[in-house]
C-alpha cells in the first residue's frame, strides 16, 4: 500500500480572495506587524493552565510565552501585569467520544486589554496520561508550540480591527462521509476531526452551534493490474450549505487493500487535507 496520500487539487475557492498570508514572514516593504507594535509594551501574557497542576500549569504557560517570542511576539508567563492580550486555558478530560491518543482538551482564549475574548481555540494535548500528570519536557514544549501557532494563525489579518464573533467564527460540523468501502467512512471522520483538533479551527457536534460543515466523499475505481485509484473529496460549506471550497485528494492503492481497516492511510488522508480545509475557511472569514 502507498505509504503517502497525494493531494491532487489541494483547494478551489469558490469565494474571491488573496493569497494564504503566513505569520511574520512578511516581504520587506510589507506594514509592521500590529501584534509587535511599538506602543505595546508586552503583546500576550500567558496566565497558568487552569485544571491542572499548579507546576504543570506553570510549566505550559512558559512553553507557550516562549514560542510566541519565537514567532517575534513580546509575550511573558505571568497571571498579573499590563499587556495587550492576555491568553488564558482551561484543561478538560476529552469526553467519552474524544481520541484516545488526547490526555486532555486545553481551551484557550485571548482577550484584550477591555476583556473581550478575540479569539479561541481547542487543542488536544497527544499525550498518556502519565506523561501528562508527571509534565513530560517533550509535551509540555509541543504543548506550547501547537497553542502559540494555533493563536497566531487565528490572529493573522484579523487583530486590526479585532475579530468579532471570534468564538463562533472557526467551529466546523464534520458530516457522515460515504462512499468509502471497509470502514473507511468512520475511519476518515475520525482522523479528520483529530486532525482539525490539531490546528487552528474547532470541532463541534453541535449543528445549531457550527458555523461551517465539512463533507466527504470517497470514489473507488475498478482494479487494474493488482491497483486501483481513490479519490477522497472534502467540501466545505457555510452552515447553510453554500459551497466555500473543496479540497480533492487522489492515489492508487493495492486492489483490495481498503476493502477492510483502513488503518494508517485514514490518518494520513485526514492529515493532508486539514490545509486546504483551513484555507477555505480563512476566505470565507476574510471575505464576511
Amino acid at each position: 500500500m502507498a505509504t503517502r496520500f497525494l493531494v491532487l487539487a489541494a483547494l478551489f475557492v469558490l469565494a474571491a480572495c488573496g493569497a494564504v498570508p503566513r505569520p511574520f514572514h512578511a516581504p520587506a516593504d510589507a506594514p509592521p506587524n500590529a501584534l509587535a507594535a511599538p506602543d505595546a509594551s508586552v503583546d500576550i501574557r500567558v496566565e497558568a493552565v487552569e485544571g491542572t497542576s499548579q507546576p504543570l500549569a506553570r510549566l505550559l504557560a512558559r512553553s507557550v510565552a516562549e514560542e510566541l517570542a519565537a514567532l517575534q511576539l513580546t509575550a511573558v508567563a505571568r497571571e498579573k501585569g499590563s499587556s495587550r492580550y492576555t491568553m488564558s486555558g482551561q484543561a478538560r478530560t476529552p469526553e467519552g467520544d474524544g481520541p484516545e491518543t488526547h490526555a486532555v482538551v486545553i481551551e484557550w482564549s485571548l482577550r484584550e486589554s477591555g476583556g473581550d475574548i478575540v479569539a479561541i481555540h481547542s487543542q488536544g494535548v497527544e499525550a498518556t496520561r502519565e506523561q501528562w500528570d508527571f509534565g513530560d519536557p517533550r509535551v509540555v514544549r509541543r504543548t506550547g508550540r501547537d497553542a502559540a501557532a494555533a493563536i497566531v494563525r487565528l490572529l493573522e489579518g484579523e487583530v486590526t480591527p479585532p475579530v468579532s464573533a471570534a468564538p463562533l467564527v472557526r467551529r466546523i460540523l464534520v458530516v457522515p462521509i460515504h462512499g468509502a468501502p471497509g470502514d473507511g467512512n468512520d475511519s476518515l471522520a475520525l482522523a479528520v476531526k483529530q486532525a482539525l483538533r490539531r490546528s487552528a479551527l474547532i470541532v463541534t457536534e453541535d449543528v445549531a452551534s457550527a458555523s461551517y460543515r465539512l463533507e466527504g466523499a470517497v470514489a473507488v475505481g475498478p482494479a487494474h493490474e493488482g491497483r486501483q485509484p481513490v479519490e477522497v473529496i472534502w467540501i466545505v460549506s457555510h452552515a447553510d450549505g453554500t459551497e466555500i471550497g473543496t479540497v480533492r485528494q487522489g492515489n492508487t492503492v493495492v486492489a483490495g487493500s481498503l476493502d477492510g481497516s483502513w488503518g494508517p492511510m485514514a490518518a494520513v488522508i485526514g492529515a493532508a487535507a486539514v490545509e486546504g480545509i483551513e484555507h477555505a475557511v480563512d476566505a470565507a472569514i476574510r471575505t464576511r
